[in-house]
């Protein structure tokens, strides 16, 4: 059952066959531009030259573009597909997330999973394939420090011993301070989005079973409810 929801859900529920199949030109574009984006980024921190730095600005200014050009096209798809009139500027709204709590109900019900005790017990089952399917984390960033560590250190007591004035030794300091902060944050950041990516079934079985317990709470306990009074 819990393969036969995920199919449902990658076939009726997921934002590609909801809005962004209408506007594949654009969504293609958008993930080209966003590839882009990244590769430029990392060009641009291993090559410091204006070139570089042109391209990386000429990337994010197309992946920013293409971005709104992404939510602007599926708000009109929102709109004109399922009468949803989203009012910021995201797309994804309260309302269409409500149409997919609907839809789930709909397949739910009619492989008779539409009671209190049955809910709750595949919520259990979809839980448990969440975890399963979940990537250690902690590898990822054991590999990366293992590599970037030793880099590091050796980069640091070869400029410290090429450093003769106090001043620059001062300023170097601070320098440092800066770039590690800065790539820390960066490498958080690219953990978050790698550990996403790995992770990308796990999360998605996750986004279902919390669709299932909007079904649970807004359908299910309400009827028993109904039936006992």
């Amino acid at each position: 059952m819990v393969k036969s929801v995920i199919k449902f859900y990658d076939k009726e529920l997921s934002s590609f066959n909801l809005v962004y199949q209408y506007m594949k030109p654009t969504y293609c574009m958008y993930l080209i531009s966003g590839i882009l984006f990244v590769m430029s980024l990392f060009l641009a921190m291993f090559i410091d030259n204006i070139l570089t730095k042109v391209i990386f600005g000429i990337f994010l200014a197309l992946n920013c573009i293409f971005y709104f050009l992404l939510n602007l096209q599926a708000k009109r798809i929102v709109r004109h597909k399922y009468d949803i009139y989203p009012d910021g500027f995201f797309w994804n709204v309260k309302e269409l997330s409500s149409k997919r709590v609907s839809l789930l109900k709909k397949f739910l019900d009619e492989n008779g999973i539409n009671s209190t005790k049955k809910t709750e017990e595949f919520m259990k089952l979809l839980s448990k394939e969440s975890e399963n399917r979940k990537f250690k984390s902690l590898l990822v960033p054991g590999i990366v420090l293992a590599f970037t560590l030793p880099v590091w250190n050796h980069f640091i007591a070869f400029s410290f011993k090429s450093i003769n004035n106090l001043n620059w030794a001062i300023a170097f300091v601070i320098v440092i301070v800066f770039l590690t902060i800065s790539s820390s944050v960066l490498y958080s950041q690219i953990k978050s989005e790698l550990i996403g990516l790995i992770n990308h079934q796990s999360n998605k079985i996750k986004l279902i079973e919390e669709l299932v317990g909007h079904v649970h709470f807004l359908y299910v306990l309400e009827n028993e409810d109904n039936k006992k009074n």
